[in-house]
């Protein structure tokens, strides 16, 4: 698996980006 720093990129830079309205 990714670090937890890695999994916290992929959140913040592709979750927030897929889904902006999760603030």
């Amino acid at each position: 698996m990714v670090e937890s720093g890695e999994l916290k990129f992929w959140i913040e830079n592709g979750l927030l980006v897929a889904f902006p309205d999760w603030e």
